[in-house]
């Protein structure tokens, strides 16, 4: 079965053009009313946009999936012919593919619409695998996964727990008539939204043991699959861009994000002028920090955290004392360095940070020390690499490891995020992170790798990446590209084609 799963996704990277209309029958019933994570994939829109057809890189790319199926499958004329007319499948390709997954991820299915019984029939047995018949519905299983399918549907499943005895049972279920459920409000709009992907989530997806943390502070009534989130991908010339949307109803977690926004607000931009435009990767937000504070020791571990820190600054006094734009700027990962900018309503607490550092300086024997080098800038140093510049002037608290930026304090770069193009869309937002993808790649910690390298690879298309929030419920992340000509599918092929 691994085998016919496997063939199955390689065919869909060939996905080709057919005319005629999409069949209405619901192949999308026998997603459970209850999946946690549903993904719609119209691999017809993506296919159009990629390029591959009648390009000599989408005929080298069919070659190089060709050959690769006849290595792992043999018998070539029938390889071949599938490709030629992959409508011989017995699949209609040009209908959407759903992929979804249960409560806490404990099984994955795949939902194809048949075009074809008697041809996927063929192709399956054509693999040599035993196909089992019940209630008219045709199944073979196989280690941990079960393939079922009648006239309609094909449906895939597989569990992380090889020991599921009761896989087959639930592939079966999923695909009888009278086992089938409207599908949710929330699963509907997957299936009716017409993004390249289209996809739908809720916290039961995600395991337990992830969630603990989570849960601390929450009402004891918490129920994971309240939180819900869809995400629409669409590919454009020059950017993927993702819309993503909490969808959350439940009104008690409506009120936890609605407390959540209230500690912030639209970003001013009051810092870009100071980080240059080369950046790595920078994060800005406006925030309340005694609205933050009040919200964050509403947990009690968080609370504890914040009161009782290791770090011997009375972190209570500085978020509080938080009041407007703040900025995070890394120049470097292979050399971290990094700058903090917050504006503040009171500066009151660095005197009461000079106290608690001093008798830690003095117990260090010779190991840590701290100086002030200018107007309110002191540097901290701990043996054998630390060093932490941090002050304040005119309303602005500043912390960072670089010398340079602390030389530099509130002095505007002449080449700065102001020049980026993105700079515009940071104002709207009350969160905003840019990642410079081109910066990533020349950054010494991968300047030694190789060309081929798959980091190198996976961020050679990008300019930048950048996630902005415009409040709880509306975020968006785009991927946008060097070549603004071109999509990014487009790329990709081309990418592929010139490897082989």
């Amino acid at each position: 079965m691994k085998q016919i799963l496997w063939k199955s996704l390689m065919l869909l990277l060939l996905v080709f053009t057919l005319t005629n209309c999409s069949s209405k029958s619901n192949y999308t019933s026998v997603i459970p009313k209850n999946a946690s994570l549903v993904i719609g994939f119209d691999f017809r829109a993506m296919y159009e946009k990629s390029g591959v057809k009648g390009t000599k890189e989408g005929e080298q790319l069919i070659e190089f999936f060709t050959k690769l199926l006849i290595s792992q499958f043999g018998n070539e004329k029938n390889i071949k012919e599938y490709i030629e007319n992959p409508e011989k499948t017995g699949l209609k390709l040009t209908d959407k593919v759903y992929v979804f997954s249960s409560y806490q991820s404990k099984f994955f299915g795949l939902v194809m619409h048949v075009s074809s019984v008697s041809r996927l029939k063929k192709l399956i047995e054509s693999e040599n695998k035993q196909l089992n018949k019940e209630s008219g519905i045709y199944y073979q299983v196989e280690d941990n996964a079960v393939i079922a399918f009648n006239s309609n549907t094909l449906l895939i499943v597989s569990s992380q727990y090889p020991s599921d005895i009761g896989l087959k049972d639930q592939a079966i279920m999923l695909m009888k008539e009278e086992s089938k459920e409207n599908s949710s409000s929330e699963i509907k709009q997957v299936i009716e939204k017409k993004d390249d992907i289209d996809l739908y989530l809720d916290l039961n997806c995600v395991p337990d043991e992830y969630l603990s943390e989570v849960k601390m502070g929450l009402p004891a009534d918490f129920k994971p699959e309240d939180v819900k989130f869809f995400a629409s991908v669409i590919f454009e010339k020059g950017r993927v861009n993702i819309k993503l949307n909490n969808i959350t109803k439940s009104p008690k977690i409506v009120d936890i994000f609605n407390q959540l926004s209230k500690v912030t607000s639209q970003i001013n931009g009051k810092f870009m002028s100071l980080f240059p435009s080369n950046t790595l990767l920078w994060l800005g937000s406006n925030i309340k920090g005694k609205e933050l504070l009040d919200l964050l020791e509403q947990n009690p571990a968080i609370k504890n955290n914040i009161q009782f820190s290791e770090i011997p600054v009375d972190l209570e006094r500085v978020i509080s004392s938080i009041q407007g734009d703040v900025a995070i700027g890394i120049n470097s990962f292979a050399t971290p360095s990094f700058t903090i900018y917050a504006e503040i309503n009171d500066d009151t607490f660095l005197q009461n940070t000079l106290d608690e550092l001093n008798p830690f300086v003095d117990m260090a024997m010779g190991m840590a020390s701290l100086n002030k080098i200018g107007n309110n800038i002191y540097v901290f140093k701990a043996y054998p690499s630390i060093q932490v510049w941090f002050g304040v002037e005119e309303n602005m608290l500043f912390v960072s490891n670089s010398q340079f930026a602390a030389d530099h304090f509130t002095q505007a770069v002449a080449g700065s995020l102001n020049n980026n193009e993105w700079r515009q869309k940071v104002t709207s937002n009350r969160g905003f992170i840019v990642l410079n993808c081109a910066q990533l790649i020349s950054d010494s910690m991968y300047s030694s790798l190789s060309r081929d390298n798959p980091i190198n690879l996976v961020l050679s298309p990008f300019d930048y990446i950048a996630f902005n929030k415009v409040d709880w419920q509306n975020g968006e992340l785009n991927l946008v590209l060097k070549d603004k000509s071109a999509n990014l599918l487009e790329q990709i092929i081309k990418l592929v084609a010139s490897l082989n």
